[in-house]
């Protein structure tokens, strides 16, 4: 019995032994920083952050981040500070105690769509008809009215735009038969076309390039998630190049989780209109003169009094320093 209990003694020495060995020999598992992310709704224009997360660039990026929508696509400043990323239409942050850090669009990823199929559509056949808008100040809507305005087709004169609607009733007002037109992203666009209720007449991309779609944060969190945010910027830089060079059936694949409602072929058709309109940004660098060209369209809608500092809107070295932090990588990575 005695010896029994000596070897069993000695076989747990050993076993402990072992076990340290392996804990002190092999790498620790790196402790992963929290991100809750709120996106005011689940629109094909977010799509580098839904790729980030599924090819691992956050996970790579040490970052464990947490994805919500918010409720009738309407994000408040409350949201905005209990969470600690949004994404959002740049218009809704403008003035407001957020900043943009990244970009992830650099067009207006709105779609005009149509009740009525014609080929092919000419901006002037929204002369005498009626579109279901976006509010005032929307990307969607003043790049609309600045392509109508470059066609001689000024809003409530030549066409009536409906803008006072809140962001979840305008499908259903659509849908119960108003206007003949409406301003709307993918995947609800491309829903309305495959169920036969509307017609894809064109993209809005004419209006220029613009930071449409970025992801913001509050002014006070910049400073307290410093890292974390650029780390956060370098992971949708990484999913930007990846998009750039797949295919769209390749990202169809990666973002399909993210959309288990739209069927494959729906996914393909989506990411291929928005590579050919070179929706998606490069980088997630939002440039001075994109913000710019945004602004001027608020301006000539009558939606902003005046500029606003770059400087005030958009914390720009977060996506710089990302930029630096995967260059430095990649160069580490082949020396290696």
């Amino acid at each position: 019995m005695k010896r029994i209990i000596v070897w069993l003694g000695i076989i747990c020495v050993f076993a402990a032994g072992g076990a340290g060995l392996w804990y002190v020999t092999h790498p620790k598992p790196e402790i992963q920083e929290r991100l809750v992310v709120l996106e005011t709704a689940r629109e094909i224009a977010y799509l580098p952050h839904y790729v980030a997360a599924a090819k691992g660039y956050f996970r790579d990026a040490r970052l464990d981040v947490v994805l919500g929508t918010a409720p009738k696509g309407i994000l408040s400043v409350e949201d905005a500070e209990r969470a600690d990323i949004i994404l959002t239409p740049f218009d809704r942050i403008i003035g407001s105690k957020a900043v943009a850090f990244a970009g992830l669009t650099a067009t207006e990823p709105g779609l005009l769509v149509t009740r009525e199929k014609t080929s092919p559509f000419a901006w002037t056949d929204i002369s005498g008809k009626t579109v279901v808008g976006e509010h005032p100040e929307g990307t969607g809507q003043v790049a609309m009215e600045q392509i109508l305005r470059s066609h001689e087709m000024i809003s409530q004169w030549q066409y009536i735009s409906i803008q006072h609607l809140p962001t979840h009733l305008r499908l259903g007002t659509y849908l119960s038969g108003t206007g003949e037109f409406i301003i709307i992203t993918d995947p609800e666009a491309s829903r309305l076309e495959k169920a036969g209720q509307g017609y894809i007449a064109s993209d809005l991309t004419a209006a220029g390039q613009m930071p449409s779609r970025v992801a913001a944060t509050t002014s006070s969190k910049v400073s307290r998630n410093h890292e974390a945010l650029i780390r956060y910027s370098a992971a949708l830089a990484r999913a930007q190049v990846w998009i750039a060079q797949h295919s769209e059936e390749e990202v169809a694949v990666a973002a399909s989780a993210f959309f288990p409602w739209v069927d494959y072929h729906t996914m393909v058709e989506m990411t291929g209109r928005a590579k050919e309109t070179k929706l998606w940004a490069p980088n997630p660098v939002i440039a001075p003169t994109s913000f710019d060209h945004l602004q001027d369209l608020m301006i000539q809608a009558g939606e902003l009094p005046q500029k606003i500092p770059f400087t005030k809107a958009v914390a720009s070295d977060l996506a710089d320093q990302a930029l630096r932090q995967i260059a430095e990588q990649d160069a580490e990575q082949k020396k290696e």
